[in-house]
């Protein structure tokens, strides 16, 4: 470490004092010295040395060599403040506290250098000040401002995906709440506050005391402002708006005044690590100058200060480039100070490069002498054979060692060459497909296919006999566009498949080995395959790709477990983490084409799916009947048919519910792809794929799609010309389906006693027996139930809390988010969505037959029409005149006398359930759904109503959401005021499956309220607004007890905040003196079970 600067009687340097390991030494200069320590010890080191402000060293007890003042002075920095919101994508908040998909995105990287680890950051960006936040700058600030070059930025932008708030400890403070978050971090780029640095002893071994003096001049405070408020109106707009799914994050909306803004960045502020001008470069006469422009020292000789704390200013860009341009500077100004005598050293050294390289290449004829023969042994380490040499007597035989270069440096160029289609999918399967093992029952992980309890059942399984045929003509027509005569090379190079497949030798042995796998050897390269697919217009056309594929897995939104709802034989069990959904892309809509189900082989291994999987009566053989053989091979074969069957019946569940024709199951050694004909979905029609045994060794051509990746291809654009199967048709034939209720507790357990037997099991006598299992017991048929009742009787309900809102987003983006909540960490933690909610809200986009084309005109209508006005639906709850201003007030003016309503409120639900009741697709899910509601637009046809149907399942309906109906009723004279108008209740006759939410069969019927107050500016008037509403429902009883932005929306036609989700709200039985006078008789003494509302069932 330098301690010091040493000084002749000239004041010229001469050395440095150091120490090593408790040994101090001196390092004598024969030019000059150099310091680069940087701002904060450059400084430091003048002062310990007897260079500074004089009244400092004589504190400390230095000698003063020169008194500087400016030594330590003017310390100048760029400071960072951010803005954090949660979004529908996946960031490094994700990467953070996900350790599965951690492992994903290193392994993608490690093998396609691309996912997070590739990022360091995302969007980088400079501006002056806008003009909307300048204008309101004082006088004085602007000219503060005017100082600086025209040219010059006064902000910087910067986008960071996680979370940063106070910039503390950013990977400790990623949320855990299951989203994934995004922050705009702005910076001041022209600060005018200037600290110092000074020393607190004459040793450089105690750091020095910085005072960085941040955001202290009127200047910086008004800039720093208007860049929060510039950044929170970012995420307001544009592309943002569409991806934050909730409030503010950090530091949150209730920061809003100007006061409120300043402490938030003082309180989070941080620098960017740019420090400079703490030994300003100036004229002779600057007080605060201490360097010339030669970066000298002044009053000193032989010394100079060459790093960032020479800047006499600092540029508002980032530094670095800056520095290296003013350590160039320096060296070409040594460089010309000293050329003369450095020229005549050099010239009297030889030019040993050039000369050796000559005599070598002089050296090297055909010769016998030991002079040729030493220059000719030398040239051998260079690769050079000379011909007369490779006749020698006892010489290498050169030519073949030639050749063996040539084709070990060929095999070498062709492992790095891109891909064609075929080697592509050749080298797959034999560097990913091929080695895959298996660990043994006893090391893998515990556990057992579930049972299919409560599941839709296929009468029949039929082997899928076209299956093969129709994959080839697809096959066919995809090597058309990626495998002509000349085929491109398109695809990963085999060095990058081999360094994959390097984290895929270990066997497998749990569900997270066996889904790792899938997504990075399978379905990442099948969205290798649609994305090039998608570049070719004839392609896209051929196969209606729209913009390509998405793989996705998320969890159940709307959440009964979180309520303890036990299993009934009305609710169905929904989808499991296991699975995966692959979806058709269309600029920011997707629709969901098909389902992966992931099963390890350890659990579903591949000689039970060999024994298991045949044509048979599936209810029959595996359900209904109670005749199970004894013991012996029969036994094990029927063990293995009932644990095919029981994973796929879980798969067959999915596809009726979600609407599908095709999808599959995987093992990773094996794939089953299913099929349920639209006619006749009772038979489940397979065929199953075994890659390993289906592919041979050889290098050659791959005429048939045989390998996993290209079975999965073909599969997936055979979902893409799938037919549409709409609600009306779930509801068909879900009601006729069987469902499948026996008890299987001791298959897999029995499977598995067999695999570690390994064959030792007695052959059968061909005997059968009867369980003692009785059949009533045991199996019965069940068809699939119509929706419960929902109770009649209102008794209240322990209040709930709800992350379910209503609020609808842009009905032209179906862009997903997480639900309005935020705060259930459980919940988000279960599953994630990653952009896409309603991914069946594009149903056009699958090919319809001329019915299916009428009934989505209708739709498209639907989806349309405008949301009535709340004074339009508060005059027909109330018998009043129609609302002119009302987008639909023509509609409603076609029956009637064109003054009043034709109908009424309960006309109105009653009409809304009669139309649904008829065609349950006559509901348009939009916007996101929570835990507990989902929202529909509804539009009664006859009369042009819209309004919004808050969904959900029978048994959330119980337990949380009928009381919002009862609280809406207690709140009736804050109906569009404080919240909007309510309508009703609607019990519906048919199901809506809305993926990944459930079986919506209750309706709570409200007006359109408005967008989230989080998205909202922030002005005066609509804090005054919300403040309005809070007080409203609170002097009518009622406590909220979750008044977060999102429940809070902004109604532009009332200019009123209407507040929604009651679910967690509580009734106030006593009231203050102020408001018992109002409440006497009403809600404070009658008890909610007396309430009364409109209710259709």
């Amino acid at each position: 470490m330098a301690k010091r600067i040493l000084f002749d009687d000239s004041k010229n340097a001469t050395g440095v004092v150091a120490d090593f390991q408790n040994t101090e030494f001196t390092v004598s200069a024969r030019k000059e010295i150099i310091i680069s320590t940087g701002a904060f010890h450059s400084p430091q080191m003048l002062m310990v040395s007897g260079i500074g402000p004089a009244q400092t060293l004589k504190k400390h007890d230095i000698s003063v060599l020169i008194d500087l003042p400016g030594v330590g002075q003017n310390l100048w920095d760029h400071v960072l403040f951010s803005l954090s919101y949660p979004v529908n994508m996946d960031t490094v908040t994700r990467f953070v506290v996900d350790p599965q998909y951690q492992t994903e995105q290193i392994l993608r990287y490690m093998a396609y250098n691309t996912g997070v680890p590739a990022q360091v950051i995302d969007m980088l960006g400079w501006e002056k000040v806008p003009f909307p936040y300048r204008k309101k700058f004082p006088p004085a600030v602007q000219a503060d401002l005017a100082q600086f070059p025209t040219d010059w930025p006064e902000v910087e932008i910067i986008g960071a995906n996680f979370f940063v708030s106070n910039f503390s400890n950013m990977t400790a403070q990623q949320p855990t709440d299951g989203r994934s978050y995004a922050s705009i971090v702005g910076a001041l780029v022209v600060p005018t506050s200037s600290g110092d640095v000074t020393i607190r002893s004459k040793s450089t071994k105690d750091l020095p005391v910085i005072n960085p003096n941040w955001l202290t001049t009127q200047t910086d405070i008004h800039v720093a402002i208007a860049t929060f408020q510039r950044i929170r109106d970012l995420w307001r707009t544009g592309l943002l708006k569409k991806i934050v799914i909730g409030p503010e994050a950090y530091p949150g909306e209730q920061v809003v005044t100007d006061a409120q803004i300043l402490h938030a960045i003082r309180d989070a502020a941080t620098p960017i690590w740019h420090p400079a001008g703490t030994c300003k470069m100036g004229t002779s006469d600057d007080p605060r100058a201490v360097l010339d422009s030669s970066a000298r020292v002044f009053g000193v000789g032989r010394l100079r200060v060459v790093d960032a704390s020479a800047f006499p200013l600092l540029p508002p860009g980032h530094p670095q480039s800056t520095v290296y341009m003013l350590a160039e500077k320096i060296v070409a100004q040594i460089i010309a100070e000293a050329s003369s005598s450095r020229s005549q050293e050099e010239a009297t050294l030889p030019n040993r490069g050039i000369l050796q390289e000559s005599v070598t290449l002089e050296g090297l004829i055909p010769c016998n002498s030991s002079h040729g023969h030493h220059y000719t042994n030398h040239t051998l380490s260079f690769g050079y054979s000379p011909t007369g040499l490779m006749d020698s007597p006892g010489s290498p035989d050169y030519k073949a060692l030639f050749e063996q270069e040539r084709e070990k440096r060929k095999h070498f160029e062709d492992q790095q060459k891109q891909t064609t289609l075929v080697e592509f999918l050749r080298h797959c399967h034999k560097v990913l497909s091929r080695p895959l093992r298996v660990r043994t029952p006893s090391s893998s992980t515990t556990g057992e296919i579930p049972i299919p309890k409560g599941k839709h059942c296929p009468t029949r399984l039929e082997r899928w006999v076209d299956c093969a045929a129709k994959q080839q003509d697809i096959y066919n027509a995809v090597r058309r566009y990626l495998q002509p005569e000349d085929a491109p090379r398109l695809f990963p190079s085999r060095v990058v498949l081999d360094g994959l497949s390097e984290h895929f030798k270990g066997p497998m042995g749990s569900e997270y080995d066996l889904q790792t796998y899938e997504r990075l050897t399978v379905e990442d390269h099948t969205r290798i395959l649609f994305s090039e697919l998608c570049k070719i217009p004839a392609a896209r056309d051929e196969f209606g790709l729209g913009d390509g594929v998405l793989f996705d897995s998320h969890a159940s939104v709307l959440t009964e477990t979180e309520i303890n709802e036990t299993y009934t034989k009305d609710t169905t069990p929904r989808g499991k983490p296991d699975q995966l959904f692959v979806h058709r892309v269309d600029d920011r809509t997707a629709t969901l084409l098909t389902t992966v189900e992931y099963k390890p082989p350890h659990k579903l291994p591949l000689g039970d799916i060999r024994r298991g999987l045949r044509d048979m009566d599936l209810w029959k053989e595996m359900v209904w009947s109670n005749k199970v053989p004894r013991d012996g091979a029969e036994s094990s074969v029927y063990n293995s048919q009932r644990l095919v069957c029981s994973a796929i019946v879980q798969e067959y569940h999915v596809m009726i519910q979600e609407g599908l024709e095709f999808s599959y199951l995987t093992t990773g050694l094996a794939l089953i792809l299913l099929w349920v004909p639209y006619d006749k979905p009772s038979t489940l029609r397979y065929y199953f794929c075994e890659p390993n045994q289906e592919v041979d060794n050889s290098d050659g051509d791959l005429p048939h799609p045989n390998t996993s990746i290209a079975r999965v291809l073909c599969l997936c654009l055979m979902s893409f010309r799938s037919r549409l199967r709409n609600q009306e048709w779930r509801n068909k034939y879900c009601s006729d389906l069987r469902v499948w209720t026996t008890r299987f507790d001791g298959v897999c357990e029995n499977v598995r006693s067999q695999q570690l037997q390994q064959g030792s099991v007695a052959p059968s006598d061909g005997t059968d027996y009867v369980s003692p299992i009785s059949a009533a017991n045991s199996s019965e048929y069940q068809a699939s139930s119509s929706p419960v009742e929902s109770p009649t009787a209102p008794a209240r309900r322990v209040p709930t809390r709800s992350r379910g809102g209503c609020a609808p987003s842009d009905l032209g983006d179906h862009t997903g988010s997480p639900d309005s909540s935020g705060s259930e960490s459980d919940h988000a933690a279960s599953g994630r969505k990653r952009g896409f909610s309603q991914v069946e809200a594009s149903p056009s986009q699958r090919l319809p037959r001329q019915n299916e084309r009428d009934n989505q005109n209708d739709m498209s209508q639907r989806q349309n029409a405008q949301f009535c006005t709340q004074r339009c639906l508060l005059g027909l709850q109330n018998g009043r005149a129609l609302d002119d201003s009302c987008p639909n007030v023509d509609l409603h003016r076609q029956s009637g006398d064109g003054v009043q309503h034709p109908i009424n409120a309960t006309d109105l639900v009653f009409l809304l359930k009669q139309q649904m009741d008829e065609n349950i697709d006559r509901c348009i899910p939009f916007g996101s759904c929570g835990s507990y509601g989902a929202p529909f637009k509804l539009t009664c046809s006859p009369y042009g109503y819209t309004v919004v149907g808050k969904g959900t399942t029978s048994g959330l309906w119980k337990k949380v959401v009928s009381r919002e109906a009862e609280i809406y009723h207690i709140l009736r004279k804050a109906q569009g005021s404080a919240v909007p108008v309510f309508l009703g209740t609607i019990d519906l006759a048919k199901i809506y499956y809305l993926h990944q939410a459930g079986e919506i069969r209750h309706m709570l019927v409200m007006g359109w309220a408005g967008e989230s107050t989080a998205k909202h500016e922030q002005t005066a008037e609509l804090h005054r607004e919300i403040k309005r509403s809070k007080e409203k429902i609170r002097t009518l009883g009622v406590r909220h007890l979750d008044l977060r932005p999102d429940n809070i929306l902004w109604n532009a036609e009332l200019g009123r905040a209407l507040i929604i989700d009651f679910h967690r709200s509580e009734l106030d039985y006593r009231p203050t003196i102020d408001r018992f006078g109002s409440l006497k008789g009403s809600q404070c003494k009658a008890p909610m079970s007396e309430t009364k509302r409109v209710r259709v069932i």
